[in-house]
C-alpha cells in the first residue's frame, strides 16, 4: 500500500538531515519571581552569554519565548471546542523553546544541563525531533509486514 504524498526520510524529496535536531522546551516561566531587578539582570546576562555561545557554534536552528496562556483546541461531542489555557500548572507551562542541531542525545542533555536558568528553577525538557511523522513510519512498517 503506497502512502500518497508522503516523502520518507532519505528519499530524493526529503533527504536525511544530519545531524539530529532537538527541541528544548523551557518550563516554569516565572523563575524571576522574588528576585530583585539586579538579580534578574545578572541571570539574564548569563542566559544571553549561554545562548550566544550556542549561536557561535552554529547549532541553533531557532527558538522563541512564548506568551503565557494560550488556547487548547479539541473536538468535544463532535464539535470543535476552544478552551483557555494549556491546562498545566504554571510551573509546568512551556515558557519557550529552542531548536538545535547536534550529533547525539548525550550532547543535547549536556547543553540543556549547562543552561543558567536551571539554577533559577527552570526545567528544560529535551526532545529529539522526529525525522518523519511516526504515523507514516508505522503505516510503512504495517505495509511491509503484509507484503
Amino acid at each position: 500500500m503506497p502512502i500518497k504524498n508522503h516523502h520518507p526520510v532519505g528519499s530524493a524529496e526529503n533527504p536525511q538531515a544530519e545531524p539530529k535536531q532537538f527541541m528544548f522546551l523551557f518550563r516554569h516561566g516565572m523563575w524571576d519571581e522574588g528576585l530583585t531587578p539586579e538579580e534578574t539582570m545578572k541571570v539574564m546576562d548569563e542566559v544571553t552569554a549561554w545562548f550566544d555561545s550556542l549561536v557561535k557554534r552554529g547549532i541553533v536552528v531557532g527558538g522563541m519565548p512564548l506568551m503565557e496562556g494560550g488556547k487548547s483546541v479539541m473536538v468535544r461531542n463532535g464539535s470543535v471546542a476552544v478552551l483557555d489555557g494549556p491546562f498545566a500548572e504554571s510551573k509546568e507551562a512551556v515558557a519557550g523553546y529552542l531548536i538545535i542541531r547536534l550529533e547525539s542525545d548525550d550532547e543535547a542533555v549536556a547543553i540543556a544541563g549547562s543552561s543558567p536558568l536551571l539554577k533559577s528553577g527552570m526545567v528544560t525538557e529535551v526532545r529529539e525531533i522526529a525525522p518523519e511523522c511516526p504515523v507514516y513510519a508505522r503505516l510503512r512498517e504495517q505495509a511491509a509486514a503484509i507484503a
